[in-house]
């Protein structure tokens, strides 16, 4: 068995997905907010937005196990050289946080990650 690990530069895709339903009255109270932000944050660099509505999404699939509360802010990030993916959830009770981690990731102040390889 051996192992390498080596510092390679990183470069990362991040991906908000709002998730909510037609249904939801706090959804809609929400959106109108979580657009504005959207916007404001539609020309960041390897970012791109995505809406769910939980209703369109089949019984037993991740979101259904992940997601508690409606509506609900992920964000995923993905190192596209390594392939580990981060995601983090936030509902509207944590919005301020979800702007905040959000900022933090597309900083660019992470510019290497550690790939590790194994032979077995």
């Amino acid at each position: 068995m051996s192992i390498t690990a080596e510092f390679v530069e990183s470069e990362y895709t991040i991906c908000v997905q709002y998730v909510g339903t037609p249904w939801c009255g706090t959804c809609r109270t929400f959106k109108p907010e979580y657009n504005r932000w959207k916007f404001s944050k539609s020309e960041t660099p390897n970012v791109t937005f995505e809406e769910v509505n939980l209703d369109e999404i089949p019984e037993g699939h991740a979101y259904h196990m992940l997601i508690r509360k409606l509506p609900s802010i992920v964000i995923e990030k993905k190192d596209n050289k390594t392939g580990v993916i981060s995601l983090e959830i936030f509902t509207v009770g944590t919005w301020d946080a979800a702007k905040t981690h959000f900022n933090n990731i597309t900083s660019s102040s992470e510019k290497s990650a550690l790939k590790l390889d194994a032979d077995f």
